[in-house]
């Protein structure tokens, strides 16, 4: 992750683990206020879970 002046740190991981049946979403500081936990959570759960 790269930090410093004129950065933006509004990057997203979405990680998908299947064997360990394990999802997450990871914001960058940029965007903890746009995508929060809590609508993670909720993409995760009725989004990306039914497809599992």
């Amino acid at each position: 992750m790269e930090t410093g002046p004129g950065k933006k740190d509004n990057g997203v991981l979405f990680l998908v683990a299947m064997q360990d049946r394990l999802m997450r979403i990871e914001v960058g500081y940029g965007l903890e206020g746009v995508l929060t936990d809590a609508l993670s959570s909720r993409i995760n759960r009725n989004e990306v879970a039914p497809f599992f």
